[in-house]
């Protein structure tokens, strides 16, 4: 039987590079090609303590909180999430601006 929840299996090969390929457009400055539906999130590894980054995709902006609300492929498994857990010093880099955060 096939389990239809959440997979381990990282991709591979070119299906990598193209799920990366927004991370690369953000470091040369060109992340405002993205427009408003992605922004890049800067967080420290759980690990390795090494800032690691993450581009994801923004469900909702609310500007009133200035909050930004993601998407997560793989929901509470991701590490991005799991290293925010561990340490919530984030930086987010949105096609306009540059917020750095603390909660």
């Amino acid at each position: 039987m096939m389990n239809k929840g959440i997979t381990s299996n990282r991709p591979k090969g070119f299906l990598r590079f193209l799920f990366r390929l927004p991370l690369w457009l953000y470091r040369v400055k060109l992340g405002w090609l993205l427009g408003k539906r992605f922004l890049m999130l800067t967080h420290i590894g759980r690990k390795s303590g090494q800032p690691r980054q993450v581009v994801l995709e923004v469900v909702h902006h609310d500007t009133d909180m200035n909050a930004y609300f993601v998407a997560a492929g793989w929901r509470y498994k991701a590490d991005w999430f799991r290293n925010i857990q561990e340490n919530p010093t984030i930086q987010i880099t949105t096609k306009k601006s540059l917020l750095p955060r603390s909660d």
